[in-house]
């Protein structure tokens, strides 16, 4: 029986690994080397004799398991034995034994499925069963799009994946495309069910990209820091080399392509269309920072220094200098197409003036801007009458300028929250090729 702890750490390695500390010795130990795993650890779950235990990895955004040999001389060292059939693609949220150690409980969450729950029998090949149906109301499920994982090259030659719900049905007209940064920026997309990117796929016919960029997390501390200070840049250099990847399908039109995204994402759409505004239709952006001077000055007191470490410190010359050559706000001027803002009044991370300063801008370049703001939020929406009229909002700006043979619906606005549609005098334009 052991007796100690089984953990996971990056201390001195690129990826959280399985490690054991013996409580006898004070000592520890890894149990499975980074190169026989090189991802992170998410889930550790092991009976009380310790012969069975599951380990959890989070692989390309996506949960796999693992069942641990014995540490035993007849077993040889310990390592990773069997890879369990899951029998869907996502993320694990709950992992649980028995007592006896025979029966694994899970808790995840898929691509195309709310959370579920399931149990798995350890000592035979039967399938996972599977314990409830999530609610979705009323729709079919079986309609639902599992992503595919890509992976492409990015401007270094540095590998970049992401991934990709297509419409279904192949075959039929190519598909317009929004790319979706995340936020964090240490943030990374997973196999997680949104049901917003189902509607836009299946009922739009949108193709959506959730890239993993340069500084997303679950990649290894090198990468997530690869975007640190001067090296901002490199993570929208990425997501350029999306767009090259979207004109080498051939089921994507890389001739309607938008960008959508918040908080940092946010960040991403406005430096997508500032360096992209002649590969891109336009951009959506929720709570994004347009200036990382003015965002680090006004953003709250308790997270400033802390993205400071990211971004840089704004209160050196220098520094100061080089994030006001890279923001949106001071090269606003190349933001060449529609935008739509999202902001919520009271958000304490990225404030309302970052929202309004950009829109300022891009509308005096003539461009046409819709700027919404709720009263009663945050950073981003959490209200359901908010967060209706923001998808509505997305759903209808997405009708008009990537798909805009479709029909745009007239939006009902809560009190509370205000939607504007703004468009300063036009100015010549680059065409686009």
């Amino acid at each position: 029986v052991l007796k100690g702890v089984l953990f996971a750490s990056n201390e001195q390695r690129d990826f959280m690994t399985l490690r054991y500390f013996d409580l006898s010795t004070g000592t520890s130990c890894e149990v499975v080397s980074e190169s026989e795993m090189a991802w992170d650890v998410e889930h550790i779950a092991a009976s009380g004799d310790a012969k069975n235990t599951v380990v959890v990895y989070n692989v390309d955004g996506c949960s796999q398991a693992f069942i641990l040999r014995a540490r035993d001389p007849a077993s040889g060292p310990a390592g990773l034995r069997t890879e369990l059939k899951l029998a869907f693609t996502g993320v694990i949220d709950v992992l649980q034994l028995d007592s006896a150690g025979t029966t694994l409980g899970i808790s995840a969450i898929s691509a195309n499925a709310p959370t579920d729950t399931f149990t798995l029998d350890l000592a035979s090949a039967a399938p996972p069963v599977r314990w409830t149906e999530a609610e979705v109301g009323g729709l079919n499920p079986l309609r639902f799009v599992t992503p595919s994982l890509v992976r492409f090259p990015s401007f270094d030659n540095r590998s970049i994946s992401a991934l990709v719900y297509f419409p279904p049905g192949e075959g039929q007209a190519r598909a317009p495309v929004i790319i979706h940064p995340h936020g964090g920026p240490e943030g990374q997309h997973r196999a997680r069910f949104s049901p917003m990117i189902q509607f836009l796929v299946l009922e739009l016919g949108v193709c959506v990209i959730d890239p993993n960029v340069r500084g997303s997390d679950g990649y290894g501390k090198e990468f997530v820091n690869l975007d640190n200070g001067k090296n901002r840049e490199d993570s929208v250099k990425d997501m350029g080399a999306v767009m090259d990847w979207v004109e080498q399908s051939p089921r994507l039109d890389s001739s309607r392509i938008a960008v959508w995204g918040g908080s940092y994402g946010g960040y991403m759409v406005l430096a997508g269309l500032v360096h992209y505004s002649d590969r891109l239709v336009c951009g959506i952006d929720m709570v994004g920072i347009s200036n990382f001077v003015t965002f680090l000055e006004n953003t709250s007191d308790y997270r400033r220094d802390l993205r400071r470490v990211k971004y840089g410190d704004e209160r050196d010359p220098e520094m100061r200098a080089f994030l006001l050559s890279i923001s949106p706000l001071t090269n606003a001027h190349k933001i060449r197409r529609p935008l739509l803002i999202v902001q919520g009044a009271n958000d304490p991370r990225v404030p309302q003036s970052e929202a309004r300063q950009i829109r300022d801008k891009v509308v005096e370049n003539g461009e046409e801007v819709w700027y919404m703001v709720a009263a009663d939020e945050g950073h981003g929406f959490a209200k359901k009458s908010n967060v209706d009229a923001y998808q509505a909002a997305l759903v209808a700006f997405c009708k008009k300028h990537l798909l805009p043979a479709a029909e745009v619906n007239d939006l009902t606005i809560t009190n509370n929250l205000t939607i504007k549609s703004e468009q300063g005098e036009p100015q010549a334009k680059k065409p686009r090729t």
